[in-house]
């Protein structure tokens, strides 16, 4: 899916409406060049070829508005609406409810924002939204989901999702299948406390869920096979996380600083974690696998919590001297028979017991 930074109206609108009226309008004066209301909404031409029109701006809206699929102009010509322009709806706080015509393949940045009392909006799979920023304080939109879903947002869509879509104000979201990416802080700071991740989904991009505070826990599908650096770091409230079992490699500073995060299972797939992945969690307990090859500087460093280690292979990672700096009283647990090889490394600075 195309995903681009509609900040202005000026991407998908002609030269012959770029002028300075059309400059004016956004400063707040209606009458920009070749622009016609048509009932409570204000269109401009778009493509005089294809005969289309943007939706610019509404007047006198209450309530559930519908968007038309096509509009006739003064001089009795019919138009059809593919696009919403940037701050079409801003603060319009008495809409409740938009439907938009699947015509319509691109919304600008903030287009409904500031709309508080939005609590339904459907969007069809082939629209581009800007760089995502449409429902910024739209504060009654609690839940996301695919159409059919019966969420206060439903949306239809390709195989990715923009970035910074579910940012501002959703609780819950459940992607729809056909998802293969999360993008760069596609949830980065949001208010989610919960998601729903498809089967279908392959990568999971750098600081994806970043700061998203609220959320408790997730579920990483198996068929997820790589998840980008700082992808949950600062996530305050999670708790429990299920990784796939595809990945190689838990990236640097992926879990960094997730305080409340005491429940993890590190899959037999990762061969490697990186830099500060750990930092700060409340793992009481870590298993390892005897997949895993290495671990890096301060990996699970300040885990204050962390009292036990269960490592299942026979040869000792590579481990640095601050992998686990600022952890204290950690019994290190080896299989029966195996602990001279740990004593003569890194790991000595455990107690070793070889009784698994």
């Amino acid at each position: 899916m195309r995903v681009k930074l509609l900040l202005a109206l000026s991407l998908f609108c002609p030269a012959t409406i770029l002028g300075q009226k059309f400059t004016n309008y956004f400063n707040g004066e209606p009458d920009c060049y070749d622009s016609f209301m048509s009932g409570i909404f204000r269109f401009a031409i778009s493509d005089t070829l294809n005969m289309e029109v943007c939706l610019i701006t509404s007047q006198n809206v209450d309530g559930e508005i519908i968007i038309p699929e096509n509009v006739i102009s003064p001089d009795n010509k019919k138009y059809t609406v593919t696009s919403i322009a940037s701050q079409a709806f801003w603060n319009l706080d008495s809409i409740t409810s938009i439907i938009i015509p699947e015509s319509v393949i691109e919304i600008g940045s903030f287009a409904f924002s500031g709309c508080s009392r939005l609590s339904g909006i459907r969007i069809s799979a082939n629209v581009d939204v800007g760089d995502g920023r449409l429902f910024w304080e739209c504060d009654s939109l609690k839940t996301a989901g695919p159409i059919g879903s019966g969420c206060n947002f439903e949306f239809g869509l390709a195989d990715t999702i923009p970035e910074r879509i579910f940012n501002y104000c959703f609780n819950e979201v459940i992607l729809p299948e056909g998802i293969t990416e999360i993008p760069y802080e596609a949830f980065s700071s949001s208010p989610v406390e919960k998601v729903s991740l498809p089967s279908t989904l392959l990568s999971i991009r750098e600081k994806a869920f970043m700061s998203a505070k609220r959320l408790k826990s997730i579920v990483v599908p198996n068929s997820v096979k790589a998840i980008g650096t700082l992808a949950f770091a600062f996530c305050d409230s999670l708790e429990s996380v299920v990784l796939s079992n595809k990945i190689e490699q838990i990236p640097d500073a992926c879990f960094k600083q997730c305080k409340s995060l005491d429940n993890i299972i590190i899959p037999g797939s990762v061969v490697s974690i990186g830099q500060l992945a750990f930092e700060g969690c409340a793992f009481k307990s870590v298993i390892l696998t005897d997949n895993l090859v290495s671990i890096s500087e301060q990996a699970f460093c300040y885990c204050d919590s962390l009292r036990n280690i269960f490592n299942y292979s026979i040869s000792p990672q590579l481990i640095s001297n601050d992998t686990f700096i600022g952890c204290h009283n950690v019994v290190l647990h080896v299989k029966q028979g195996y602990h001279e090889p740990y004593r003569s490394s890194l790991w000595s600075q455990f107690i070793i017991k070889d009784d698994i």
